[in-house]
């Protein structure tokens, strides 16, 4: 597989399952602003791979909305999830956290490339603000729980 060709420099990608199953790559874009060291989020690109069963043949295709999911981007971990029923989490949204560690060591507030991008009017909002005492943490990741399906059983009796 080839990933599509853009004209912005897209440095950072994920591949991520979409809560449907599908095959999602998510290109990252980074810019660097006046005089300073470390890169921030500038955008994102989402693609899905379309694969035909007649053909055999597999591409990717751009897609401008996730509906009721939101991307969670990270260096240790990315995940797509449905969030109809999820409260503080905005639909159609990727939250990214700073995966740029080698930066953060000259930065003065330490990771600060964290934040939560609404496709729908491409805005760029905060999830975590750090406080200023944390600033030598490493990035922040992204912990799932595990939880057990409503009515299952939890223990197992022989």
């Amino acid at each position: 597989m080839v990933a599509p060709r853009t004209s912005v420099h897209a440095p950072k990608a994920y591949l991520v399952e979409s809560s449907a199953g599908d095959l999602l790559m998510v290109q990252r874009f980074l810019k660097q602003k006046d005089h300073e060291i470390q890169l921030l989020t500038s955008g994102f690109k989402i693609f899905k791979l379309q694969h035909s069963t007649a053909t055999a043949i597999a591409g990717w295709i751009e897609i401008k909305s996730l509906g009721d999911d939101a991307l969670f981007l990270g260096d240790n971990h990315s995940l797509c999830i449905s969030v109809a029923n999820v409260t503080g989490c905005k639909s159609n949204s990727i939250y990214y956290t700073d995966d740029y560690d080698d930066a953060t060591t000259y930065e003065a507030f330490g990771p600060r490339d964290m934040g939560v991008f609404n496709l729908e009017d491409a805005s760029f909002g905060l999830h975590y603000k750090l406080d200023p005492s944390q600033k030598h943490m490493p990035p922040a990741l992204w912990i799932v729980p595990t939880l057990p399906k409503f009515g299952s059983n939890l223990s197992s009796s022989a």
